[in-house]
């Protein structure tokens, strides 16, 4: 580990995100040599009961059971060869702390920043912001899951109303990430219409916006990589602080509950 990570901190601000992901590394690191110990000292112990019949056997003189000793000391070694990578990778809480802080805020600015993030969908006309309005009002098959994204994908697009009618409007619209997802996938999945005519008004509607659409959410799927792998990392770092060795002082502990509670 760095000397950069091992240096004590108890400020966020100061723990970057190169150093949230080398000790998410390190913790993945430490738990396979946690599995590979497991793995060890099965074979170990099958190695013992081996050498325990071998002695019963041939008696502790033999052949077989010097060579059968060979075997258990090197398992033996490989062991604690095992058990000392492993204590030097392990960590106190007091040390995981900081960077479970850090990277519960990285996660959650991620998180809020994915939600208000505002992408431009260029729908080239007016007819066409109408065309998805009325689709959105009465086209689209809703379930009780889906409807509130139904209705927060509605209410977003009409926000866009007063600039579409506006002499400035260019063609192009503002949509938050989770609304460009809603309904890229009410168009293309969740929306029904009857007729000839009605089936073209769709499909024009879609050859103006479809494309640009499409485009954007596998831009926010990418985004959305990132928030994945902050996950990672908190997922990592939180998991083994629930399992470090507690070395932080109860009357700390204590402090930061009251002042969460104020």
């Amino acid at each position: 580990m760095s000397e950069e990570i091992k240096k004590e901190t108890t400020e966020v601000e100061k723990i970057t995100k190169e150093q949230i992901e080398e000790v998410s590394n390190r913790i993945e690191t430490l738990n396979q040599k946690r599995r590979e110990l497991e793995t060890k000292q099965s074979e170990f112990d099958v190695h013992l009961k081996d050498l325990e019949s071998i002695k019963t056997l041939y008696g502790e003189t033999s052949k077989q059971f010097e060579a059968k000793k060979g075997v258990v000391e090197i398992a033996d070694s490989e062991l604690k060869k095992l058990e000392d990578e492993i204590t030097s990778l392990s960590f106190k809480q007091s040390e995981l702390k900081p960077y479970l802080d850090a990277a519960t805020e990285l996660f959650d600015n991620e998180r809020t920043a994915q939600v208000s993030r505002e992408y431009h969908i260029n729908i080239v006309n007016s007819k066409t912001f109408n065309q998805l309005l009325d689709f959105c009002n009465h086209s689209m098959v809703w379930t009780s899951k889906t409807a509130p994204a139904l209705m927060t994908l509605t209410k977003n697009l009409e926000e866009n109303r007063g600039f579409v009618r506006s002499k400035d409007f260019d063609g192009v619209i503002m949509l938050r990430s989770g609304n460009v997802l809603a309904l890229q996938d009410f168009m293309l999945n969740k929306i029904e219409g009857k007729g000839w005519n009605t089936a073209k008004e769709f499909l024009s509607c879609w050859a103006n916006c479809g494309k640009n659409i499409g485009e954007t959410v596998r831009q926010i799927q990418k985004e959305y990589e990132t928030a994945r792998e902050y996950a990672k990392y908190l997922q990592n770092i939180d998991t083994e602080f629930s399992q470090s060795e507690n070395d932080i002082p109860e009357e700390m502990t204590t402090k930061e509950e009251v002042s969460a509670e104020l």
